[in-house]
């Protein structure tokens, strides 16, 4: 379940490179163009208001490019599309940039416009998706080009944070294969998950009416009239209290796995998302970003696709919580994790794990370990001492959390866990959760009830964004 997905995909892809300076006519994509029927049931809403811009011409978002110089779940906003299924596993990915690069054919903007997108079918393995960058993208009234002062292109779907257009392209492959944007529209992240890294085996962690979570593991797709509307899950007999729920999603996270999170709508007949009062929507996939106990406080960070309406409880945005015990901010910090901010809302919040589990039931865990750290785990470009990247020198934070009921104090680099007594199953938590960026102990070698002895290693740092 730890063995990376996904590989180099360049050795399996090949990179074709022009033999000349010419520049090549724009390209576009005849079996996916830029027309009415490729919004499926939204051109009947949207059709005519609807203009094709080139991703690489996008205006009024600042100097437009493929990726960014930092990844980071904030990178990813939803538009007017009901697939936050598919966004929210984009802002996972967005973690890893590293590994998004790695999907992309070529990873800089096509002057030609085209692309080829690497997903991964269940059935006929890795796939290449070829697209055009045409976006679908709102018009506005015909203005003369004089009057027209900071004219801002807005794209229907996928918004392009900070320029960067990846998001609005990888869409757009999904739409593609769906068959047109409106197919995208409701869905489930094990879908996501599975193309996005080639991870087969998916798991859900399903709350029942006892308080207990159950294990169930993915099975197939259900469609209906070829629309994805659901899942066939196998109820395995692994159940875990809170508690133990929350060690597993540690254990998870520091893992370097993609979770997503939802809560199942009150009423199985509503077709859209249900705003609730403390700021949270049924029906609505949120991005697991952080999983993180500081001074006896549990806390999960989530991210809302949307970039906006987010958690308003204990510890959210602008609770007085985190004016009254400033310690907790400082060591989130301390240990990489990202502390609330008072700017403007993001989509992202903290919440305590009681509140976290009486609101959520239903948790997606795609299991393979990412072949690169998170961009949250970059360590100062001025540390003395940190692990550094063999490829790109750049720096990465490591940082080994002591749980289950031993604190979580973190540990120095240069230890690692050796595993005695009793039996365990694959996949039991551990004593000593190790950073992502560290060596990872296989499950199977994990033994419980748990006592550990600390011995000195050497830090095997994975390669950060830009290395590849």
């Amino acid at each position: 379940m730890l063995g990376c997905a996904l590989v180099d995909l360049r050795w399996r892809w090949p990179r074709k490179l022009s033999s000349s300076g010419v520049r090549c006519s724009q390209f576009q994509d005849a079996a996916f163009p830029p027309v009415p029927s490729s919004l499926g049931a939204l051109s009947r809403d949207v059709g005519g208001r609807v203009v094709w811009s080139r991703a690489g011409q996008l205006r009024g978002h600042g100097t437009v490019r493929l990726f960014g110089q930092n990844g980071g779940a904030a990178k990813v906003k939803q538009g007017a599309l009901g697939d936050c299924w598919l966004v929210g596993a984009f802002a996972c990915l967005a973690d890893f940039p590293g590994h998004v690069e790695m999907l992309f054919d070529p990873m800089v903007l096509s002057p030609q416009g085209r692309y080829v997108i690497h997903l991964f079918d269940s059935k006929s393995g890795w796939r290449r998706v070829e697209i055009d960058d045409f976006i679908p993208c709102m018009s506005v009234p015909w203005i003369p080009q004089k009057f027209l002062v900071n004219y801002k292109d807005l794209p229907c779907f996928s918004q392009p944070v900070g320029g960067e257009v990846w998001p609005l392209l990888l869409e757009k492959a999904f739409a593609k294969v769906a068959g047109s944007y409106g197919a995208l529209e409701g869905g489930i992240p094990e879908v996501a998950f599975q193309a996005l890294t080639g991870q087969r085996e998916q798991l859900r962690w399903q709350k029942e009416s006892d308080g207990m979570w159950r294990l169930l593991r993915f099975e197939m797709p259900r469609f209906d009239n070829s629309k994805l509307t659901g899942a066939i899950h196998h109820r395995t007999r692994k159940r875990l209290n809170n508690e133990n729920l929350f060690l597993r999603l540690a254990y998870y996270e520091q893992a370097n796995f993609l979770l997503a999170a939802s809560i199942t709508p009150s009423d199985p007949t509503r077709l859209f998302e249900r705003r609730r009062s403390d700021g949270l929507l049924e029906g609505h996939a949120y991005s697991v970003l952080e999983v993180q106990e500081v001074h006896g406080l549990r806390l999960i960070r989530l991210r809302n696709p949307w970039g906006k309406e987010e958690w308003t409880g204990r510890w959210s945005r602008r609770s007085n919580a985190w004016g009254d015990h400033p310690h907790v901010a400082a060591d989130l910090a301390l240990r990489g994790g990202r502390p609330a901010d008072r700017g403007p809302a993001d989509g992202s919040f903290w919440m305590p794990l009681e509140d976290f589990v009486n609101c959520f039931n239903s948790i997606n865990i795609c299991p393979s370990t990412m072949p690169v750290p998170k961009a949250s785990r970059y360590g100062d470009a001025t540390a003395k001492v940190a692990p550094i990247c063999g490829r790109c020198a750049r720096p990465v934070q490591s940082c080994w959390l002591l749980v289950h009921g031993h604190g979580t104090e973190p540990l120095p680099l240069g230890f690692r866990v050796k595993w005695t007594n009793s039996r365990s199953s694959p996949g039991d938590t551990a004593v000593v959760m190790p950073g992502a960026t560290s060596f990872l102990i296989p499950s199977s070698k994990a033994r419980s009830p748990v006592r550990s002895v600390l011995a000195p290693f050497v830090a095997m740092p994975r390669a950060p964004s830009n290395c590849y």
